[in-house]
């Protein structure tokens, strides 16, 4: 879901600019925990936040409460392995949407609101996607009238995962609200801007005893990340949430507005536009192979004009062997075999030593391999077609020598034609690595004019 830049001034209310989002990763197993001091309505409740996926196709938790062996006793959403949205209770599966939602690019407003006092039964129970009200179910089973949810119990309260259950959320969220209380409309957390976007809006209203905010905002350590900024103090307790630096930092300037050129939507590696034994994870910044060689293109196409920068941190090695590779391929190059066989591809090869590779063909031989932890950096000037890569800051030229200049405009590691279609790539053989696309801080400072690939910069 992108924005066009000229919405920063046609949203209502002169915009709602979002700087924060909270990565979870499954791997890491992380979530959050909160235990409510006294138990309150459960009937009427309103939970809206935002969501950008990680990994696909496996059941991951985003609130869940646990009291007991009984359908009031136990609440869970989450998407299922098929990419639904369920809602359900321990017998019980309350609502299974048919659409699926698995665009890795795409941020998405979901809203499941409760009032069981309603007459109407599907007036009991609704979730709305994007502003939008989801009517379509492959099982809908609304609870009876005056039925008494799990949620608001003081019971242990959790987003991210499932007590007792593998099924940890990864991927982002934003902009967390629950209302204790009420039953609101999508139009108390968002609007659709002339472009008939839906985007986010500043909640106004009363919280509720147990209602909290999580904007995320206070990333000063793990335990101000969990602070609830409604007036309510419902503070929520961080699981393996990281802020150190490097590639484990989860908090995220990856939002679904366009707040500036360091904060907005960001290109993450495509789980859908990838080699078949390659296994995309951490908020889609992390991929793994155990011995086939495979690689994976990202989210965002380059443009065909600016400067353009990103980081590839290599992973823990598996082999003697171990193969990384980065730089920039076609939409038609193959993810599935060994990069330097792939017409369309343009990049710094590494297996004992360092290779330029263009366009399917082996070039200049030259240096060490990267070592484990080194962050590589690419550097794209897609105006004038060169393309600068560089190991720990050192940047090649064609020639294999460190004398690269992407800010100066000299000495490139290649010449490119932009009119290609690029995507940003990468290649791996028994290892792991990293992307960075700037969601989280640079470990080196981008060459001056060089911007990170997100929606406010396209």
């Amino acid at each position: 879901m992108f924005a066009a830049k000229n919405e920063l001034f046609t949203r209502p209310n002169g915009g709602y600019n979002l700087t924060r989002s909270l990565r979870f990763r499954a791997s890491a197993s992380a979530f959050l925990n909160r235990t409510p001091a006294t138990t309150t309505n459960r009937q009427t409740w309103t939970y809206s936040f935002w969501a950008k996926r990680g990994t696909l196709s496996a059941q991951q938790a985003l609130l869940d409460v646990r009291y007991g062996p009984t359908d009031d006793q136990t609440n869970t959403l989450f998407f299922n392995s098929s990419d639904n949205l369920y809602f359900g209770a321990y017998l019980t599966d309350f609502l299974i949407t048919t659409a699926v939602y698995r665009d890795p690019a795409a941020w998405y407003h979901i809203m499941l609101v409760a009032d069981s006092t309603q007459a109407t039964a599907a007036n009991r129970l609704k979730i709305y996607v994007n502003g939008v009200q989801v009517t379509s179910f492959s099982t809908a089973n609304y609870p009876a009238q005056n039925f008494t949810f799990a949620i608001n119990l003081a019971s242990a309260t959790r987003i991210g995962t499932v007590l007792g259950v593998t099924s940890f959320y990864d991927g982002y969220l934003a902009e967390v609200n629950f209302i204790d209380g009420q039953a609101l409309a999508p139009t108390a957390f968002g609007a659709f801007s002339s472009y008939n976007q839906w985007l986010p809006k500043k909640y106004a209203g009363t919280y509720g005893t147990n209602g909290f905010y999580l904007p995320f905002t206070n990333n000063a350590s793990t335990t101000t990340l969990g602070y609830d900024f409604s007036p309510q103090g419902n503070n929520w307790t961080t699981n393996n949430i990281s802020v150190t630096a490097g590639s484990t930092y989860d908090s995220m300037t990856d939002v679904p507005t366009l707040t500036s050129a360091t904060a907005a939507n960001y290109a993450v590696l495509n789980p859908l536009d990838k080699g078949t034994t390659i296994t995309v994870q951490s908020g889609n910044l992390e991929a793994s192979i155990s011995t086939t060689h495979n690689g994976v293109r990202n989210t965002f196409q380059v443009p065909t004009t600016g400067k353009w920068y990103w980081e590839i941190t290599n992973g823990s090695t598996t082999g003697s062997n171990v193969i990384l590779s980065f730089g920039l391929a076609t939409s038609v190059a193959s993810m599935n075999t060994y990069d330097y066989n792939t017409t369309g591809t343009y990049s710094l090869y590494a297996s004992t030593n360092l290779q330029i590779i263009s366009n399917g063909s082996g070039g200049i031989t030259f240096g060490s391999a990267i070592s484990s932890g080194t962050v590589c950096g690419i550097a794209y000037d897609a105006t004038n077609g060169q393309l600068y890569l560089a190991v720990a800051n050192t940047y090649y030229n064609s020639a294999g020598s460190g004398t690269g200049d992407p800010a100066g405009g000299t000495n490139a590691t290649m010449a490119v034609a932009s009119s290609l279609g690029l995507f940003p790539y990468e290649h791996i053989y028994a290892d792991t690595f990293n992307a960075n696309f700037g969601q989280r801080p640079f470990t080196y400072t981008p060459p001056s004019g060089y911007v990170a690939l997100n929606t406010f910069n396209l």
